[in-house]
């Protein structure tokens, strides 16, 4: 597969968005290297979870834990959405292996991104946004957190801001 990396631009704008801290560009780039590397492993599809026919919730598998990240292969049936939330500390990127997917992420204001599969998006700590599949048919992708997802939190998308809903804690 033939990925297009992440920009500097992006790279600077994930280190920026952090609550906890900036991550190191070394971070960044582990998680993107995880992706490049896994990306075109031929036994994912085969992995990937199934989506029962009338499925409306993703389904994952987590396909390897280090100390330094861990990778997911996540389903998308058709019209599914992450809801507004953050990966706590954990700072991530991810890319599309089957289908299309958009990300709205708020950084002060909404702004949209489509997810393809010659395309990887990254993030830093405390970013805030919805991955939808927008599509009339499954989607397949690949994400890898660092060092670990260990907390999410939920928003409220209002318009001009967003609001905390809850916390999660323990993936």
């Amino acid at each position: 597969m033939n990925l297009s990396l992440p920009t500097s631009d992006q790279f600077r704008a994930a280190q920026a968005r952090t609550s906890q801290g900036r991550p190191t560009r070394a971070r960044l780039d582990h998680l993107v290297r995880v992706i490049e590397d896994n990306a075109d492993r031929a036994d994912l599809r085969e992995l990937a979870p199934v989506l029962a026919p009338d499925a409306t919730e993703r389904e994952f598998l987590l396909l390897e834990e280090t100390d330094e990240h861990q990778l997911w292969l996540i389903t998308w049936p058709a019209g599914a959405s992450t809801g507004w939330h953050d990966h706590g500390s954990a700072s991530g990127a991810f890319t599309v292996l089957e289908g299309r997917l958009v990300e709205q992420n708020w950084g002060g204001g909404l702004k949209l991104a489509q997810v393809t599969s010659n395309s990887i998006r990254v993030h830093g700590a405390g970013h805030v946004h919805d991955v939808q599949n927008r599509s009339g048919g499954p989607v397949i992708s690949l994400h890898a957190y660092g060092a670990r997802l260990d907390a999410m939190n939920h928003y409220e998308f209002l318009g001009d801001r967003i609001r905390l809903i809850s916390a999660e804690t323990g993936r």
